[in-house]
């Protein structure tokens, strides 16, 4: 038995909504349905290593929606260092393994405080943010962070899993 097969005939682009709470992904330029299937894997961002995701296809709503099984929202690799009134952070980090851009929202606690910014421009472990912080100390700088991934127009891959394949005859 094949436990998956790479269906490389579904290609296309996706937007997804990071935050939205219900994991669904819109096609901007694929037809999902008939070729695609609950339990199918879906490779979003396939060509960027730094940014791909694998996710779980829990429910095919229509050609161009599915719901996936969790938003694509992801823990930050390092920590968060920001001065004082400013709204350029640095990530101490291995900065090949994340590539934060424009548009992606990253969301850190301080003091009990959820602070919530937009990427407005950077690269590599130096962006500058929406936001200027006003609670920061030169001492207390450090703070893990989640990032909600901007995903406009992105390819996409499906993966058939097991669950899906014809039972040979």
């Amino acid at each position: 038995m094949t436990i998956f097969t790479k269906n490389t005939a579904l290609i296309g682009t996706v937007t997804i909504d990071a935050k939205n709470a219900a994991a669904l992904l819109v096609g901007t330029s694929t037809v999902f349905t008939p070729n695609t299937a609950n339990l199918d894997l879906i490779v979003i961002n396939d060509d960027v290593p730094t940014r791909m995701q694998v996710k779980e296809i829990i429910n095919v709503i229509s050609n161009l929606n599915l719901t996936l099984e969790s938003n694509t929202k992801f823990y930050g690799d390092g920590f968060i260092n920001i001065a004082l009134g400013s709204n350029v952070i640095t990530i101490n980090q291995n900065i090949n393994s994340v590539n934060l851009i424009a548009n992606d929202v990253i969301v850190y606690e301080y003091l009990n405080n959820d602070i919530e910014s937009k990427i407005i421009s950077g690269g590599g472990s130096t962006y500058t943010l929406d936001t200027i912080s006003s609670m920061f100390t030169a001492s207390a700088n450090l703070t893990n962070y989640i990032v909600y991934p901007y995903y406009d127009n992105v390819s996409y891959q499906i993966i058939r899993t097991y669950y899906n394949d014809p039972i040979p005859q």
